[in-house]
């Protein structure tokens, strides 16, 4: 028997899909009632450690990625934006966070924005750097690199800031010190985790199954029908042209 997994998680191909992490609607509000948006920020991961001066951060590993760095090195010229490890040019910030597989980085959850700066732009492909370095730690993910229509299917509505190769860098700074500025437009942007909740998947920091367990649960519970993949099949996993955006990253 052949089987086959993947990140896809909304849409799939595979036998075991194993995406990053997903959004669930709740089955009702967290706060049934609420009179101010500051009552909001109970629901709010770190709040208390949310700093005015701590904008944007991001936490990179690879520096290979051109289009990434181009998209960085721009937005930096407008805002402030400190960047942890391998990448960064702070010997102190790079020693800090050594990567999201070896510890996790404290630091980032000090900041109201986090980069979700992903280095390849294929369909449905959305990492821990949006589900656990973004959510779980109470910063609104500024996404670059999926397309629009896999992020408004994936995330949770009014819950990040969407970048491609097409957005003026500067109009985006704007947006981004504007909503830093002003508290009422920056818990607004917070509103839907009373009524949905984003679950990290990743496999790393607490998640309860791990990518290959669940795997395992899945060969353990299959319906042992007989399964073969040819090329056509395979190329839906293996050929970047059927699974990744037209266009060089």
């Amino acid at each position: 028997m052949q089987s086959s997994f993947t990140y896809k998680g909304a849409w799939s191909d595979a036998d075991v899909p194993v995406p990053y992490g997903r959004t669930v609607v709740l089955p009702k509000p967290v706060l049934s009632e609420y009179n101010t948006l500051s009552e909001l920020t109970a629901l709010i991961p770190n709040w208390d450690r949310k700093s005015r001066n701590k904008t944007a951060a991001v936490l990179m590993s690879n520096c290979a990625a051109k289009a990434r760095n181009d998209f960085l090195k721009k937005l930096k010229k407008h805002i402030d934006v400190d960047v942890y490890g391998k990448c960064s040019d702070n010997k102190e910030l790079q020693m800090g966070c050594p990567g999201h597989f070896r510890s996790d980085c404290d630091p980032i959850a000090n900041y109201l924005f986090y980069l979700v700066l992903e280095n390849t732009s294929c369909y449905q492909y959305l990492t821990e750097k949006g589900f656990y370095h973004a959510y779980s730690k109470g910063a609104i993910p500024i996404i670059f690199g999926p397309s629009r229509e896999d992020v408004q299917s994936l995330l949770p509505p009014n819950s990040y800031i969407f970048a491609d190769e097409e957005t003026n860098i500067e109009n985006l700074a704007k947006e981004i010190k504007t909503i830093a500025s002003n508290t009422d437009l920056l818990i607004s942007m917070h509103m839907w985790r009373n009524h949905f909740k984003v679950i990290n998947e990743h496999g790393y920091f607490g998640t309860k199954s791990y990518h290959l367990c669940r795997v395992c649960e899945a060969l353990n519970y299959n319906n042992e029908e007989e399964k073969v993949y040819d090329q056509e099949l395979l190329d839906v996993f293996l050929d970047p042209s059927k699974s990744c955006y037209d266009k060089k990253k």
